[in-house]
This record gives C-alpha cells, structure tokens and sequence, in this order.
C-alpha cells in the first residue's frame, strides 16, 4: 500500500474503510463522557454495544460502499476488529500525509490503541515506503493533541484546526513530523467542538466548501 497524498480531491487509489463490527461506546472514558455532556445532540447516547440490528445494516451499507469504490478500482482496505471499539471511522485516528502515516495523539483513551486493527495495514505500508509515526500519548491538556480530522491537505499546506479534539501543542508537533514539505495553519475561533470537515472541505483545485454559519470572508485562513 504505497502512501503518496497531499489533498482532498486528487485521484483516489487506495482508501480505508471502517466498520461497524463489535462497535461500542465507551463506558470508562471521562473524555468521551465530557464530550457527550457537551454536545447540542437532542437524544441520550447510551454507553455500551449499540444494537444488534444497527450493527448489522451499518455494515452491510459499509460493504456495499466498498463494492462500490472497488468497481471504480479503488483498493479498499478494512480493518480487523476483534474487540469492543467505536473506530467506525477510520479518517479520526490515521491521518495519511506525503508518504507518511500519522497515528493521531488523541485525546479520547478508548480509541489509543486503535491503530492495533490495522496492523496488517501498516505492514504492508512500511514495506511500501511510508514512514509510520506515532504521536506520543498525551498525558496533560498540554501535550500535543489531535485527531487526523482537526487537519485538511491543501497540497503544501495543512490546515489545523484548534478545538476540542486538538490543541496548538498538536499543531507545533505536527509540523515537526512534516518538516519543510508542508505548512501547518493553525486555524482558532471558528468552531470549538470537534473536527473541521463540517467546517470546510476543499471539493477540487479551485472550489471550497464552507459552512456559513460558523465562517465570514474575514475569518478565512
């Protein structure tokens, strides 16, 4: 599995696709329960196994997904999960730059250990080339802190946004791990919550999407 990427909208090759198999909230995660307590979401998440038939049609929508992608020759890759886990998206914890794969300092203790279910990846990665990295597990609010979906790939720029699921300690440490081949834009006060793709998203070379009710023409990076 080669790792060459540096935006959004590119040709895709290769993609990883989660799954909903043993998927379950977590129970024993102040991070997971502070953020729940938080959030605008009108229902009550219940911590532990989601239902049977939830699980089931999530996956077969995923499968059916993959088929897809495969029928326009897009490798798809799964991961193998052999215990409970919520990584039903595998764009939070792996962020794929240059040729490099970042295991994300995450602020959520159940999902740590997460990249375990893509070992067979990751083999098969490193033989390839890619130069895999994993970010020290934060241990204070201080550390560096992010998840792959704080950061989108505008070619030689990467912007970084500072919120609840990544702070600028994170964006300091990841501009280390890129050097020279990229830029890191640190983008504050814009939405605090969680991840910048319900923000913005960069749909081709010449065309950003934005989300007008949290961005003003003065408040783009």
């Amino acid at each position: 599995m080669k790792i060459s990427t540096k935006n959004e909208y590119d040709n895709l090759r290769s993609v990883i696709v989660g799954s909903a198999i043993h998927f379950a909230w977590p129970t024993d995660d102040e991070a997971f329960k502070k953020s729940v307590s938080s959030s605008t979401f009108d229902g009550t998440l219940i911590p532990g196994p989601l239902p049977a038939d939830i699980i089931t049609e999530t996956e077969q929508d995923l499968d059916s997904l993959s088929i897809t992608l495969e029928r326009e020759h897009v490798k798809v890759y799964r991961p193998k999960i052999d215990q409970p886990n919520w990584c039903y998206s595998a764009r939070d914890i792996l962020l794929a730059v240059g040729n490099k794969i970042i295991e994300c300092p995450t602020k959520y203790s159940s999902r740590r250990n997460e990249a375990n279910f893509y070992q067979h990846i990751k083999k098969e990665s490193i033989m390839d080339g890619c130069d895999w990295i994993r970010a020290p597990i934060p241990m204070t609010d201080n550390d560096p802190m992010f998840d792959a979906a704080n950061v989108l790939k505008f070619d030689e720029k990467l912007l970084y946004l500072v919120s609840s699921t990544g702070n600028r300690a994170g964006a300091e440490w990841l501009q280390q791990q890129v050097g020279t081949e990229f830029e890191v834009i640190v983008w504050e006060d814009v939405y605090a919550f969680a991840h910048i793709d319900s923000t913005i998203a960069s749909l081709n070379e010449n065309t950003i999407l934005l989300n007008a009710s949290r961005v003003s023409y003065n408040s783009l990076p």
